[in-house]
């Protein structure tokens, strides 16, 4: 399926990404590797200031459905 396939079929691509979005981008489902020269407490700083609004989410709905071949 193509994405002028899914337009042709109704689909509303929008709403299926922002469902996608909400769905699976939150930090339950992230994981953050830091590497780099600074001290640990500095590293830590940068991190908690710049990832601390992640929202947390849930690892409950789990779930890929596929329609028609991959």
């Amino acid at each position: 399926m193509s994405l002028v396939d899914a337009v042709e079929k109704g689909i509303d691509l929008c709403k299926q990404i922002l469902e996608l979005y909400n769905d699976y981008y939150h930090g339950k489902l992230m994981k953050l590797v830091v590497i780099g020269g600074e001290s640990l407490d500095v590293l830590q700083h940068w991190v908690v200031e710049l990832f601390s609004n992640v929202r947390q989410g849930s690892q409950g709905k789990l779930e890929f459905k596929v329609e028609g071949s991959v």
